[in-house]
């Protein structure tokens, strides 16, 4: 958004520790980009109110995320005070949790209660994040879509680049192999030992398929237990965890990127892969699946759950590999769609229909920041 230039991004981080991932109990590397146009710093909580009152000139819009935080109500009541529009990031795209049905009906009540009058827009991942959001009576003129984006220019560029190390991927594989690749936590919520199942059934039916299984966790045990079990040591790879920026190295040795967690609000994994020009199999809770896997041009879905689905749409990927450059294609148009440039157009065009909105109703005049 920096770079197009229609707004000036200010970044506020609350605590400047080492990326980690709760979900697989470690800490991880992540790059952050040396030529940032824009101003990022680090602030204490208790300044949030402050420093947005300073801002000169009034920001056009607050982004803030999650709406259970301080911080996020801080941003509001900021916001109501200045008289600036707060969109709130939101990747909920269900109802409550079944275990929930008593409070279903109040929880559901407050949110409908919180979205009109505590937030003026809503930035989601697809459209089961718009749907869920409309489910609470926010109107669509209040939403952006593209919450988890990607930059296909950089992965493309990479497989590009990296495109020798994948082929010595391959060639480990075997001769002609169908390499199937699934990067997921070793962790309940994303299934890896359904991935095994599943990948045990299709090689059945395609005994040249071989597993590249990138990721680290704490059912690392219960993985290599379950390899073992299915007598699959020679036809799959373990690798490990892998930095963001070698990954293209494995997207560009796959020919189907399996993904199949037990919930996904949106999992970026999928689109990275798209963005690479790979098809994908994944579980139709997937909300990225959801929106971007066409059966038979980018990919196959397949019921939660079901390991013999998965190896029937593994089987589906696999028997349309004589059109890769297709397929390659599809995935990668699809893939545009929530591109960095796409999502922040229409996260620019939010914030402008919220600026009319606010002018229509006698609050700030034309700013300059967000």
């Amino acid at each position: 958004m920096a770079q197009r230039g229609k707004v000036e991004p200010i970044v506020w981080y609350l605590r400047g520790s080492a990326p980690s991932d709760g979900e697989i109990k470690k800490t991880v590397s992540w790059q952050l980009p040396d030529d940032r146009k824009y101003t990022a710093e680090i602030i204490a909580r208790n300044e949030i109110v402050h420093r947005l009152k300073r801002l000169a000139p009034r920001p056009k819009a607050i982004l803030t995320a999650g709406w259970t935080r301080k911080s996020t109500w801080m941003a509001v009541w900021a916001g109501k005070r200045l008289g600036v529009p707060v969109i709130l990031s939101t990747d909920k795209v269900t109802p409550e949790p079944p275990g929930w049905q008593t409070l279903r009906r109040p929880i559901s009540l407050w949110h409908r209660l919180k979205n009109r009058l505590c937030f003026d827009g809503f930035f989601t991942t697809g459209s089961l994040g718009v749907e869920a959001l409309e489910s609470t009576g926010v109107t669509r003129s209040r939403i952006a879509r593209g919450l988890y984006p990607v930059d296909v220019c950089w992965w493309q560029t990479n497989v590009t680049s990296l495109k020798e190390k994948s082929r010595i991927i391959r060639d480990e594989a075997g001769a002609n192999p169908f390499v199937v690749l699934a990067v997921t936590k070793w962790a309940e919520r994303e299934n890896p030992l359904l991935i095994l199942e599943a990948f045990s059934h299709f090689r059945k039916e395609v005994p040249e398929a071989y597993l590249v299984l990138v990721g680290d966790g704490p059912l690392r045990f219960a993985v290599e237990e379950k390899i073992r079990g299915l007598s699959l040591e020679t036809h799959v790879r373990c690798p490990g965890y892998v930095r963001y920026q070698d990954l293209p190295t494995y997207y560009g040795a796959a020919d189907v990127f399996i993904h199949v967690p037990s919930h996904g609000p949106w999992e970026l994994s999928v689109v990275e892969a798209m963005a690479c020009g790979v098809p994908i199999v994944a579980t139709t809770n997937v909300g990225a699946a959801h929106d971007l896997v066409v059966l038979g041009k980018t990919g196959a879905l397949a019921p939660p759950g079901n390991a013999v689905a998965l190896a029937k749409a593994l089987k589906c990927v696999a028997d349309g590999r004589g059109n890769k450059e297709t397929v390659q294609a599809a995935a990668l148009d699809q893939a545009q769609r929530v591109d960095v440039e796409a999502v922040s157009s229409e996260l620019e065009s939010l914030i402008e229909r919220l600026q009319v909105f606010k002018h229509s109703k006698g609050f700030t005049k034309s700013v300059g920041v967000v």
